[in-house]
């Protein structure tokens, strides 16, 4: 028995450890004396090695059609790290419903699942395009037999419990709700909608979908404001939250560098942990979920044109549906690099849109210093964790 180079081996007093990197899983095994149990366990987890060791290349396989549909570049905020330029373009729906047909017959025969993605601009401002696209989606997947799933991403600030439950009526069952620096700049949301207004809606939102929240943090957060936030999160009993650094994508001037970012989480899961809160499983810089590294994902701007990624919608339309699935093009793989890095599936080679904004690519030496501090915080948390075995 083998394991996958994505899973460390760590010594804590007598003890010995294994810490998935992929999963945040971490397990007290004796790798000498493994029962039937144990080893159902680990293989089912990924623990184990693979005979396609090289995650990067396991994505050329999937059988996921993934795409993230910009309903609007309008939003009612204006987050200066935010990658949408605000203005009211409302969706083409026969551009869009004409692409995505294109999409089914390309893919013909060769996927068995749709995860489809409604963002913005603020989506919930053109609830009516989301509802006439989803129903056009969910006729074109019932007609193949495929399995279809939807997740929204919104502020936040317009969730009721109307629009809650038409999106359980439709089954749109997955929504994250992204926390930006306005929460903490009142005058941004002038004074018409309020934090607690906000997160209020979220703790209802739980009762209906799955819900996560996503705090974007810069360096307008001070640890007050984050303290401040954490206890706000957990009075409203908002069950799942991470938080996001925002990295120099050249629009903001707040990013966060790699010490800042080390000292900052220090800080929070600090926090968190002391108010007995659950971490988020999966680490927080984990890039290998970017729709510009998997195969069959496409991004697709509310005027109907293809991109590769959300970041990136500037750049040229990809016109033929086809040109997008060559991820060779979309990644900064380094094969004599990367193959033997242990981080590997958590960054693929780095972001190629923060490298065109001279930003550092590879996270090495990041994920060196944030992991042995994020397993320390495991193991404060271990007791009592069903995803632990013992």
């Amino acid at each position: 028995m083998e394991f996958a180079k994505h899973v460390i081996q760590i010594k804590n007093n007598k003890s010995v450890y294994y810490f998935n990197l992929f999963n945040g899983l971490m397990i007290n095994i004796n790798d000498k004396n493994i029962n039937k149990k144990e080893y159902k366990y680990l293989e089912e987890n990924n623990f184990l090695k693979k005979d396609n060791e090289v995650f990067f290349y396991s994505l050329k396989k999937q059988n996921t059609l993934g795409i993230t549909i910009e309903i609007t570049r309008l939003c009612n905020l204006q987050c200066d790290y935010c990658y949408n330029n605000n203005n009211s373009i409302k969706a083409n729906i026969t551009k869009i419903k004409s692409k995505i047909s294109d999409l089914f017959l390309n893919f013909k025969n060769r996927i068995n699942r749709v995860y489809v993605t409604y963002t913005g601009g603020e989506p919930l401002m053109d609830f009516e395009s989301v509802l006439e696209i989803h129903n056009y989606i969910n006729h074109e997947c019932n007609k193949r037999n495929l399995y279809l799933d939807e997740n929204i991403l919104t502020n936040g600030i317009f969730l009721n419990e109307e629009i809650l439950i038409i999106l359980k009526n439709n089954n749109i069952n997955n929504m994250q709700v992204s926390l930006g620096s306005y929460i903490i700049k009142q005058d941004k949301l002038m004074n018409e909608y309020s934090l607690d207004s906000i997160l209020s809606g979220i703790k209802n939102a739980q009762k209906f979908l799955n819900i996560t929240v996503r705090i974007n943090f810069d360096l307008k957060f001070s640890m007050q404001d984050i303290r401040w936030l954490i206890e706000l999160v957990k009075r409203y009993d908002i069950k799942h939250i991470y938080f996001a650094m925002v990295e120099d994508n050249g629009r903001s001037p707040y990013f966060i560098k790699e010490d800042e970012y080390i000292d900052f989480f220090n800080k929070i899961w600090n926090i968190m942990y002391s108010k007995n809160m659950r971490f988020y499983e999966k680490l927080p810089p984990v890039h290998s979920l970017c729709m510009a590294k998997s195969k069959y994902s496409i991004y697709l701007t509310s005027e109907g044109e293809i991109r590769k990624c959300m970041c990136t919608n500037n750049t040229k339309n990809i016109n033929k549906t086809s040109k997008v699935f060559d991820i060779d093009k979309y990644i900064k793989y380094r094969k004599n690099i990367c193959i033997n890095c242990s981080y590997e599936l958590l960054c693929l080679g780095g972001c190629l849109f923060l490298e065109k904004n001279d930003s550092t690519v590879c996270k090495k030496s990041l994920f060196e210093k944030l992991i042995p501090l994020y397993i320390k915080y495991k193991f404060k948390i271990m007791e009592g964790e069903k995803n632990c075995l013992k």
